[in-house]
């Protein structure tokens, strides 16, 4: 299917019509070693085919993948596959729309094929209720939208997640923790959750950049009868120690990640460099970003 003559007939013939309508299959190519990197050919292992859609460039693929046996699985490795090959165009694009993705599979094996074509076929007895909410809008729930009374006849217990993480941005936090977050906070320490207690000041302490730390120690200490001066203390050290490691490990990464930029450019494979530095697969990503942006920067 590399003749172009055969690939644009082959989808002529099997693509939906609308898709046809819209592509301009004269731009049609295979996807070679510019688009597709080392961890989408691992992925993939047949025919990506980009195009043209609607005028806009490198904007819509086609997936043609072989198979010669009936697989169960086969919905949800398609899936993986189209996923695949949108977090590869991000990364090499940086676009913020998502490329239009169309899998086919060309089905060779000795028998008919006999397992499902659609993700939803695999969910078994729970199939409409995957279809009704799965792969659709996600709920949101966006704390910002609600008063702090609609979460209080909203909530008991969730109460005091929600009303502390809705105000972990406010620019004068002591005044919600005097007026309202103490008295929930309180409340939730007479009903016996020391843990939820002790993890919502904690939270506190990580997360509320405005946060006044002696009045908050004191009004802890004075209301909340399961945590006493000593426990905030240990607190507070816990994160001073905490903040210093962090420190220390962001420059230790920063070192390595510069020795592999030197490292990467002067030839040597991304799979020698993260060997010899350790990376871990998180860091390799970022570097190769980084390499690819460097890149384009110089050819502009």
């Amino acid at each position: 299917m590399s003749d172009p003559k055969i690939a644009k007939e082959f989808l002529l013939k099997n693509l939906p019509q609308e898709v046809i309508d819209k592509a301009d299959l004269d731009t049609l190519k295979i996807e070679k070693e510019s688009f597709i990197d080392d961890s989408l050919k691992l992925e993939i292992s047949d025919i990506l085919f980009s195009f043209n859609i609607q005028g806009q460039k490198n904007y819509a693929y086609i997936l043609v993948e072989h198979m010669s046996e009936s697989t169960h699985m086969m919905p949800y490795r398609v899936a993986k596959y189209v996923m695949a090959i949108i977090k590869n165009h991000m990364e090499q694009y940086e676009e913020k729309t998502l490329p239009f993705v169309y899998p086919i599979v060309f089905y060779t094996g000795k028998n008919k094929y006999v397992h499902g074509t659609s993700i939803y076929d695999l969910f078994g007895e729970n199939r409409l209720l995957a279809e009704r909410y799965m792969f659709k809008s996600f709920q949101l729930i966006d704390l910002c939208r609600f008063e702090d009374r609609d979460l209080q006849d909203k909530y008991y217990y969730c109460l005091m997640m929600a009303i502390f993480m809705k105000h972990a941005h406010d620019r004068n936090v002591m005044e919600f923790f005097r007026n309202c977050g103490i008295m929930v906070m309180k409340q939730m320490d007479a009903e016996g959750e020391y843990s939820y207690v002790y993890r919502t000041i904690s939270y506190m302490f990580q997360s509320y950049e405005n946060l006044e730390k002696e009045e908050y120690n004191k009004l802890v200490t004075k209301n909340i009868a399961s945590v006493d001066e000593g426990k905030m203390a240990t607190l507070a050290q816990q994160y001073r120690k905490e903040g210093i490691e962090e420190g220390i490990k962001e420059g230790m990464e920063k070192g390595l990640l510069k020795a592999a930029k030197q490292l990467l450019m002067s030839g040597m494979s991304s799979e020698q460099i993260q060997k010899v530095l350790n990376l871990s697969d998180e860091q390799m990503f970022i570097l190769t970003n980084e390499s690819k942006k460097h890149r384009k920067q110089h050819q502009m």
